[in-house]
C-alpha cells in the first residue's frame, strides 16, 4: 500500500477582511486529525491557516485536508476549492458540518473529488495507512502537530482565547443542536440513541496542556485563555475534578503563570454537580484551577418552548437557581446563552426570553450571549425531518445561503420562512443584542432578499467567541 502525503488547510473565516489577520483561533479540528495521521505513520506535509497568511502551494501533497468549522464556512470553502486544491488532488473534508450532511449532499456541494475525512476507513485508504493504526481522538496527543507550527503563528494562537479539547458527548437532545456526539432521536422511527460524555486520557491532557504552558512561557505569553470543549461541563463531576487536579498540578509547576477558563453547561448538570455528595468539590476545584465563567443554555422563555425543542429538563426555577448558586456560592460569572426564535415561538415567549435575561442582568450581573435559533442546520433534528427536504434542496442549489444559518445572524427567509415570525424574532433579537454587555456581534444574513457582497462587508470582523 503506497502512502500519500496530506497538506492541511484551515480556511479563512467567512467574515475576515481580504488581507491581514483573520480570525485567530487555534484550529484543533485541523491539528487533531493531523496528529492522528502522524501517529498512524502517515505523512503531513504542511498545516496552513489562511487566517494568518495567504495560501501557499500545497507542498508535494496529492491530498488536501480542509476543515469545515460550521455551516457559514460552506460557501467560502465551496467557492475556494479551485484555489486550494490542484486539479489532480483529492479533497478530504472534516469537521462537524461534514458529519451532518448526507453523502449525496456532500458530493453535491463539493464535487466528485470529495473524501469524508471523518470516516477513518476512508481516510486511511486514501492515505495508504491502516485504519487500526489511527489512534482514538481521546488517546491522541496534539503535540506532534503543535510542533509543526512556526513560533510566530503559535504566539498568535496562545495570545488569543482558544479551545482546549477536554471531552465530547452530551446526554441531552436539544432539537436545534447540530452536534453529532449527543443523544439523538430518529425523526422517522422515533428511536433514541443515547450518548454519554467521553474524556481524553488524563496523561494526554496533562501532556498537551503542559506543552502549551511551556511554549507560552518561551514565547513571552504570560497567560492562557481557554474555552473548554465540553458540550456540558458538569456532566461528569469525577472526570472534571480529575482535570482540575491536572491543571492545579501544572500551575504548581509553573508558579505565576495564569490559566483562565470558561465553558458551557446545562443548568441541570450544574445543579447536580453542586449537590453531588460523592464528588462535592468539582466546581470549587475548577474555580481554583482558573474557571471564571460558565454559560448556561437557557434557550427559551417558557415551559412550552423548552418542551417543543426537547429541552424539557429546563424550568424557570432551575434556571434561576443555577444562576443564583453560580454567582453567590461560587463567585463565578454566569452567562445566559439564549438561543431563541424557535419554530414554535409566540410573541409572548420571545418577550419572556428577553425579560428573563434583563432580570438576571439586573439581579445577578449575568453576561448575555444571545443567538437566533436556526432550525435547518446540518446534523440537527430539523435537518433530517422529511418536511424540510425542499428547503434543504434549495440550500444545496444555492450554497451562498448557508451563511444565513450562522446562529449570530438575524433571521431571514432561509431560517424563518414565515414572514410574521421572522419580523417578531428580529424585533426581540435586536432588543436583547442591544443590552449593554452583550457579547454577541450582530451578523447580517445572506439570503434571497439581501445583497451578498454588501452583507459580507457589513459582517467584516464579526467573529463569535
Amino acid at each position: 500500500m503506497s502512502k500519500e502525503k496530506i497538506s492541511f488547510i484551515q480556511p479563512r473565516h467567512t467574515y475576515a477582511p481580504k488581507e491581514g489577520l483573520g480570525h485567530v483561533y487555534k484550529p484543533d479540528s485541523v491539528l487533531i486529525p493531523a496528529a492522528r495521521i502522524m501517529e498512524a505513520g502517515g505523512e503531513v506535509s504542511a498545516i496552513q491557516d489562511l487566517n494568518l497568511h495567504p495560501l501557499e502551494p500545497a507542498r508535494h501533497a496529492n491530498v488536501i485536508g480542509v476543515n469545515l468549522l460550521g455551516a457559514p464556512y460552506i460557501p467560502e470553502v465551496e467557492k475556494q476549492i479551485g484555489k486550494m486544491v490542484a486539479p489532480d488532488a483529492r479533497l478530504v473534508l472534516g469537521g462537524q458540518v461534514v458529519s451532518g450532511l448526507t453523502e449525496s449532499q456532500r458530493k453535491k456541494l463539493f464535487g466528485p473529488r470529495f473524501i469524508n475525512g471523518n470516516d477513518d476507513t476512508t481516510l486511511a485508504a486514501t492515505l495508504g495507512i491502516k485504519t487500526k493504526d489511527l489512534p482514538s481522538i481521546y488517546a491522541t496527543s496534539v503535540v506532534p502537530a503543535y510542533e509543526m507550527i512556526p513560533d510566530a503563528e503559535m504566539k498568535q494562537y496562545l495570545s488569543h482565547e482558544f479551545s482546549f479539547f477536554l471531552s465530547q458527548g452530551c446526554r441531552y437532545n436539544c432539537s436545534f443542536c447540530a452536534v453529532t456526539q449527543r443523544t439523538k432521536e430518529d425523526p422517522a422511527t422515533e428511536k433514541i440513541t443515547a450518548a454519554k460524555e467521553i474524556y481524553r486520557r488524563p496523561d494526554i491532557l496533562e501532556k498537551d496542556l503542559g506543552y502549551l504552558i511551556e511554549k507560552a512561557k518561551k514565547l513571552d505569553v504570560a497567560k492562557l485563555d481557554i474555552y473548554l470543549s465540553n458540550l456540558d461541563v458538569f456532566q461528569t463531576p469525577q472526570k472534571l475534578a480529575e482535570f482540575a487536579e491536572i491543571v492545579n498540578r501544572l500551575k504548581n509547576l509553573h508558579p505565576g503563570f495564569a490559566l483562565n477558563m470558561r465553558g458551557l453547561s446545562t443548568v441541570t448538570s450544574f445543579l447536580d454537580a453542586h449537590r453531588n455528595k460523592k464528588y462535592p468539590d468539582a466546581i470549587r476545584k475548577m474555580k481554583e484551577a482558573g474557571l471564571h465563567t460558565i454559560g448556561f443554555g437557557i434557550d427559551g422563555g417558557t415551559p412550552e418552548i423548552w418542551k417543543s425543542i426537547q429541552k424539557g429538563h429546563n424550568t424557570g426555577d432551575k434556571c434561576l437557581r443555577a444562576i443564583q448558586v453560580m454567582r453567590q456560592e461560587y463567585g463565578l460569572t454566569p452567562e445566559i446563552l439564549m438561543v431563541f426564535g424557535h419554530p414554535q415561538e409566540t410573541e409572548e415567549s420571545l418577550k419572556a426570553a428577553v425579560t428573563f435575561t434583563e432580570a438576571m442582568i439586573e439581579q445577578y450581573g449575568v453576561t448575555p450571549r444571545p443567538y437566533v435559533a436556526k432550525d435547518v442546520v446540518p446534523g440537527n433534528d430539523y435537518w433530517m425531518a422529511p418536511v424540510n427536504q425542499k428547503r434543504i434542496e434549495f440550500l444545496l442549489q444555492h450554497p451562498q445561503y448557508f451563511q444565513a444559518l450562522d446562529y449570530a445572524a438575524l433571521p431571514s427567509s432561509i431560517s424563518h420562512p414565515d414572514q410574521h415570525m421572522r419580523i417578531l424574532v428580529e424585533k426581540y433579537y435586536r432588543q436583547i443584542i442591544e443590552i449593554p454587555g452583550t457579547t454577541t456581534k450582530l451578523i447580517y444574513p445572506i439570503s434571497p432578499e439581501s445583497n451578498g457582497e454588501e452583507i459580507l462587508h457589513l459582517n467584516e470582523g464579526g467573529y463569535d467567541n
